[in-house]
């Protein structure tokens, strides 16, 4: 896994540098994981994180992370 999170944190992150809340690998690594486990929505990747926090928070920090389904 450490792999997958090191090639992810190499991914340029071209958000507004003053808008950014969460690493960018961060995000990449949620949604690669929710969509393996059959994720096809947002709300599908929201609800993935959320159910799998304890789990994510192995690889990633979840401190101060909020998702919520628009």
């Amino acid at each position: 896994m450490s792999e997958v999170l090191a090639f992810l944190s190499r991914v340029e992150d071209v958000r507004e540098q003053d808008k950014i809340i969460y690493p960018l690998s961060s995000l990449l690594f949620m949604s690669i994981c929710a969509i393996f486990c059959g994720a096809e929505s947002w709300d599908d990747m929201v609800v993935f994180t959320e159910s799998r926090k304890d789990w994510l928070s192995n690889y990633i920090d979840m401190q101060g992370l909020f998702m919520t389904i628009n």
